[in-house]
């Protein structure tokens, strides 16, 4: 009976250990690269950073409005630089501004401390449809949401 290993090394060849390795070297990398390659990939945007304002379309007592709730966290003076007021901007999906008013800031209206703090914005009817957006232009972080339904 012939065969190629000596006796005693298990039956394994020279080398072998040093191909496990680089096979196992070989996966590593490749499944490094698929995770960095998802990282890249899914950590991105290109969205200045902002904070979420909530923007909601209702009927008002003059038409329609955009009622713009801003979280606790961030309806505080410093957050607009200790002004007395805020630029409240409502554009359409390519940034054209539809809607505009100052506001008294930090917001103050919660409707007796059932809703986050808010303002009414009004927009013009013919406007309605194409509205996407509101931010806070004097804000920073910059305070910014998209405009949905109520809830």
């Amino acid at each position: 009976m012939r065969t190629d290993s000596t006796p005693g090394d298990g039956g394994e060849r020279p080398g072998s250990d040093a191909r496990v390795r680089l096979v196992a070297l070989v996966i590593l990398l490749g499944i490094g690269a698929v995770l960095g390659l998802v990282a890249v990939l899914a950590g991105g945007s290109d969205e200045p950073s902002t904070a979420p304002l909530r923007v909601e379309l209702y009927p008002g007592t003059s038409g329609l409005e955009l009622v713009v709730y801003v979280p606790e966290e961030h309806n505080r003076p410093e957050v607009a630089g200790d002004r007395s007021a805020v630029s409240v901007e409502c554009t359409d999906a390519s940034g054209a501004v539809l809607a505009k008013g100052r506001h008294r800031w930090p917001f103050t209206d919660t409707d007796n401390g059932t809703t986050e703090a808010h303002v009414h914005q009004p927009i013009p009817a013919h406007d309605v449809d194409n509205v996407a957006r509101c931010r806070l232009a004097d804000t920073a972080p910059a305070l910014e949401g998209r405009v949905t339904a109520p809830r």
